[in-house]
């Protein structure tokens, strides 16, 4: 946290301009707070001399903090980064680092090499130099036509399907092509890559076919009577591993020659074939896809198949997805564990256990609990036969006592049996109809007068009917 990154710049422009690095570039990371006027004047000195400065600005207090970081990115050329968090710092240095050291521009001079011959170089004459060109990497399926010394692409052509397309790496304008321009057939070269990329024309030059199958591929190629009648033809295929290698092409019908090679592995050929004959040559280029097996790429539903396994597992195809609710399952019929239940049997049981082993209960102890559960039974009501209260009888004797003392003996006698035959009519009816009266007691002799009172009566009663 300086109060100026001046002095911390110039130390490493010092550093920087007494080396042969082809990338300079400094990375400058603070808060922004260490303002000076003189950085404009510094950073545009430092960029001048070929190092550039990109800044990083973290835990900024202020706009004006940002804003110092910006312009000293802005006059050194690089890049503004904003990194609030801490962790995201490494990840910025190294998006910078890959950023700067990935210089998209080579320059000096070198002669392109040739590596396979293409239609594209038919008509040139001899390879002149070139002064740069911009770092590319090939396609994998790609050809390579011209390459630099270090085995960049210069010239690369690429086919897919039916179409087809060039990428030339340096200028056309004359700042890395000055002698390209001025080399003999120049302006035929540039004719020769457009052609290149428009359909073949039939009859005039060599016509490519490829296919592949049981993982076999098969190159034809129909050649042009001004090859001569015997060409040699060879094919250079390229495999989607990289791996290169030559099929040589034999006639199979007059103007057309086929050969084969091996597919092992799934993805996209490259496939050069080059005729030579009567004094110059044909090339052509496709590419070949091999796809997944076949089993693979079988299309539609096998129904066919699905019938069969639904067969061997007892069930059906569903063509419907409301049939998937249909209740036609058969049951299934599986083992289920009873050890939860007989552990909640045991729980249950257990407080009966110990009762058992630790109370005795003897025999009077049965026979005392028997007795009180029946107590506890609800006792039925018996019908009694109706008897006066001993107060109406008390009544009714003193009314037949004061009536008795005015009427004639005989009259009392018959009143009173009267009486008695009333009092002791609902018991004699209820001795009738539980059973018939014995000869024993229809000839018992009548009470005599000193038991006509009303509770001798009642005694005497009682006494008839035990």
């Amino acid at each position: 946290d300086p109060m100026s990154y001046t002095s911390m710049l110039e130390t490493a422009y010092k550093a920087l301009k007494g080396t042969n690095a082809r990338v300079k570039h400094i990375i400058l990371l603070g808060d922004g707070d260490a303002e000076d006027p003189n950085y404009e004047r510094v950073v545009k000195r430092i960029r001048a001399g070929g190092v550039t400065v990109s800044t990083v600005a973290t835990n900024g207090l202020g706009l004006s903090d940002f804003l110092t970081m910006q312009g000293i990115s802005r006059w050194g050329g690089g890049r503004y980064y904003r990194a609030d968090d801490a962790a995201s710092i490494p990840k910025i240095f190294l998006r910078e680092a890959r950023t700067v050291s990935r210089s998209g521009i080579v320059e000096g001079k070198f002669y392109p090499q040739e590596l396979s011959a293409s239609p594209m170089l038919r008509d040139l004459r001899g390879i002149a130099p070139l002064y740069g060109y911009v770092a590319t990497t090939p396609k994998p399926t790609g050809e390579m036509v011209l390459v630099s010394q270090k085995l960049d692409p210069v010239l690369a052509g690429w086919q897919l399907g039916l179409g087809r397309s060039v990428a030339w790496t340096s200028d056309d304008a004359g700042l890395w092509t000055r002698d390209w321009l001025q080399a003999p057939n120049a302006n035929r070269f540039w004719a020769d890559v457009v052609s290149w990329t428009l359909p073949t024309s039939q009859g005039k030059h060599l016509s490519l076919t490829a296919s592949s199958s049981q993982g076999v591929g098969r190159i034809g190629a129909d050649i042009p009577p001004s090859l001569g009648a015997d060409p040699r033809v060879v094919a250079d295929v390229l495999d989607p591993r990289l791996h290169a290698s030559k099929v040589t092409l034999h006639p199979s019908s007059p103007g057309h020659f086929e050969g084969s090679f091996l597919t092992g592995a799934q993805g996209s050929y490259s496939l050069t074939v080059e005729a030579r004959g009567a004094g110059h040559a044909e090339a052509e280029s496709a590419g070949l896809d091999v796809p997944y097996p076949a089993e693979y790429r079988t299309i539609g539903t096998n129904f066919a198949f699905l019938q069969s396994l639904s067969r061997a597992g007892g069930g059906s195809i569903l063509r419907d997805s409301r049939q998937v609710w249909r209740p036609n399952l058969r049951p299934v019929f599986a083992e289920q564990s009873l050890a939860n239940w007989l552990w909640l049997l045991a729980l249950l049981l257990l407080p009966i256990d110990i009762g058992i082993r630790r109370l005795v209960v003897t025999r009077s102890d049965m026979q005392a609990i028997w007795q009180a559960l029946r107590l506890r039974q609800p006792v039925v009501a018996s019908v009694q036969p109706t008897v006066a209260p001993l107060g109406t009888l008390r009544t009714h004797r003193t009314q037949r006592r004061s009536a008795s003392a005015s009427i004639p003996v005989a009259q009392q006698d018959s009143a009173r049996s009267k009486s008695a035959d009333v009092f002791l009519r609902p018991q004699r009816q209820s001795n009738e109809t539980a059973s018939p009266p014995t000869p024993a007691e229809q000839a018992a002799p009548e009470p005599a007068d000193d038991v006509v009172s009303t509770t001798g009566r009642l005694l005497a009663a009682k006494k008839r009917r035990k």
